[in-house]
């Protein structure tokens, strides 16, 4: 079940609530229309199949009335105060696109309060370009900036976004399953021109355990298409035509770059580089030298090189 907390007006704010159901078999649509039932503020949107987060989030965002909206993963919690933290924010503020906040994460073992600019003197503003370079420093890449919880967006903005998605690949793709808050983020940040960043825990964040969330989210039954299929969908967005015309390219360059380097420069088979050069021509070389070779680009050149190396002289026997 997918949540968003849409808010309209400055005063005394009213509250919509969206759940959405994507598609889940367990009960949880009759629960959320039970919850419905019971108070007018509360809609649901069941979707007839599940589409995976990006696609929940769309559904909601278009559904939405106000003027604000927040996003809540199922398995995560909302402070009571949050709502109230954000508006006190834009008091006296104009044109704010999104307010970040900072999260807590609770983990088996402990609680941990994420500060996403830590570096900055909270509360400040950013502005234009300088959003996206602080969102996607790549020094920072494992924070939560650029998920879409914890943080405060006009509706205005994320519709923008969504149309840039539809113009950029022609419908909202199904099933992404890692990373989808990236490829989201990305969109909303070619139009965002003030943010806010506030000093306050507005999100609090369960951690599963590491080794299953990167078996069940980054790659479902062992299948690394997955992680290709979401960097060429970055890629789309990098190179479409909006960006390229914009300040921001140099830095949209850059991030696919890091992204590209983040998922495959480590895998133990190189063969799914090829995914990132299929317009490269056949060549004479292996389809695991190729595939290494091409990963060169993206850092450790040296284990690179000894890779390749280790499968000369063992015939093609050694491939890690």
């Amino acid at each position: 079940m997918r949540k968003s907390s849409n808010l309209s007006g400055r005063g005394g704010a009213e509250i919509e609530i969206l759940l959405v159901d994507d598609g889940s078999s367990d009960g949880t649509l009759r629960t959320a229309s039970e919850i419905a039932a019971l108070d007018s503020r509360v809609r649901v949107i069941a979707l007839p199949q599940n589409v995976g987060t990006l696609a929940a989030r769309i559904a909601g965002v278009q559904e939405s009335r106000g003027e604000f909206v927040l996003f809540l993963d199922s398995d995560d919690v909302l402070p009571k105060h949050a709502v109230a933290a954000y508006l006190r924010a834009l008091r006296g503020e104009s044109d704010v696109d999104i307010v970040f906040a900072n999260r807590i994460t609770h983990s088996a073992n402990a609680q941990k309060i994420t500060r996403n600019f830590a570096h900055l003197a909270a509360p400040c503003a950013l502005f234009g370009t300088q959003i996206f370079a602080e969102v996607f420093a790549t020094k920072t890449w494992h924070s939560p900036r650029w998920t879409q919880t914890g943080k405060l967006y006009t509706r205005a903005i994320l519709l923008q976004a969504i149309a840039f998605l539809r113009e950029t690949w022609g419908e909202i793709p199904h099933g992404i399953a890692n990373f989808e808050d990236a490829l989201l983020s990305f969109a909303v940040l070619q139009f965002a021109q003030k943010a806010l960043v506030i000093d306050e825990v507005c999100y609090e964040y369960l951690w599963r355990n590491r080794d299953e969330k990167v078996r069940t989210l980054l790659y479902p039954n062992g299948d690394l298409r997955y992680g290709v299929r979401m960097i060429e969908l970055m890629s789309s967005l990098a190179n479409a035509q909006k960006v390229r015309d914009s300040a921001l390219f140099r830095h949209a360059s850059a991030l696919v770059q890091h992204l590209k380097w983040f998922y495959y420069a480590g895998l133990r088979h190189g063969d799914v580089f090829l995914a990132l050069d299929s317009t490269n021509k056949a060549s004479i070389f292996p389809i695991y030298l190729r595939a290494v070779a091409s990963s060169m680009r993206y850092g450790k050149r040296g284990r690179a090189v000894a890779r390749m190396l280790l499968f000369m002289i063992s015939l093609g026997r050694i491939r890690r």
